[in-house]
């Protein structure tokens, strides 16, 4: 009679006692000291961190159980979930300041101080003067009459002497475009030019979104409209990345004389720019022709 755990023959060998020691794979075990069954101990080895032995819940098992937003006291974001991955604990509120457009601002340029152009709680301050009286009648087709002004030194103004608009590809959008380049439709056309060109200088040469600069000293002042509008006033806010994120936007107001359509080759009215940011103000007015060919101006 044997005793247990051993059992007759239970080495293998007949009508003799004896016990035949489990492994760990057969036991299921990852790691640990097991019992062998036969009165003894398995040495089933380690876990390689963030796992510890039995940390899933499981004896015996390498695991890891993730920590909780609420275990670790965040209220937003994304935070690492202590086991190798990350848990999301919802949106963060925005945060004024941080030089990050975040939702629910209409700009942030890393302070909370008013009178800069973006006001202490993030809402673009504008200064915009009013749309001057100018009858573009007699204004020859491609030409524009304006300049802008910029007061933050280094001060300068850009006269305005073309005007072209070219559909933005893809969309249902003319863009309009006001320049003192003399060239304005050849260097839209151009790529190599357009491909060539780099930011504005100290990013108040263009209105944007999307502005270029070439090194030649133009300025491309631009603005984006509906393909079909009737004839009337457009008003608007265009961002610049500023290092990738948006935290100016400048103003524009756009008075056309007829209504717009996708067949439109001309376009005349007023046009009227500014930022607070620069004190960059402008005026003037323009007989755009249609830049057949041309790229839209976009970074």
């Amino acid at each position: 009679m044997c005793t247990a755990p051993l059992t007759c023959g239970g080495r293998g060998r007949q009508n003799v006692c004896g016990c035949t020691p489990a492994s760990c794979s057969v036991l299921g075990a990852d790691c640990g000291p097991v019992a062998d069954g036969c009165g003894g101990t398995l040495d089933c080895g380690t876990c390689a961190a963030p796992r510890t032995c039995g940390g899933g819940g499981t004896p015996n098992v390498c695991g890891c159980t993730p920590t909780t937003c609420a275990a670790s006291g965040a209220t937003c974001g994304v935070i690492p979930n202590g086991c190798g991955g990350t848990i999301d604990c919802g949106p963060c509120a925005p945060q004024c300041g941080n030089n990050r457009l975040e939702v629910g601002e209409e700009c942030d340029e890393g302070d909370t101080v008013d009178g800069d152009g973006c006001s202490a709680s993030c809402r673009i301050e504008s200064s915009c003067p009013p749309i001057l009286a100018a009858p573009t009648v007699g204004l020859p087709p491609g030409t524009a009459q304006g300049s802008v002004s910029v007061t933050q030194a280094p001060t300068r103004t850009i006269d305005w002497v073309s005007a072209a608009f070219v559909p933005v590809r893809g969309t249902t959008q003319f863009q309009l475009i006001v320049s003192n380049d003399p060239q304005l439709c050849d260097t839209l056309v151009n790529a190599n030019q357009y491909l060539q060109t780099d930011r504005c200088p100290d990013d108040y040469c263009s209105l944007c979104r999307g502005c270029f600069g070439q090194p030649n000293g133009y300025a491309y002042l631009t603005a984006a409209f509906d393909q079909t509008a009737p004839a009337g006033s457009f008003t608007g806010r265009l961002p610049f990345a500023d290092d990738h994120v948006n935290v100016v936007a400048w103003g524009y107001r756009m008075d056309v004389d007829g209504a717009i359509t996708p067949a439109s080759t001309a376009l005349t009215g007023q046009l009227e720019i500014c930022n607070a940011k620069y004190g960059a103000k402008g005026t003037g007015r323009f007989h755009a022709t249609l830049c057949v060919g041309g790229l839209p101006i976009s970074h």
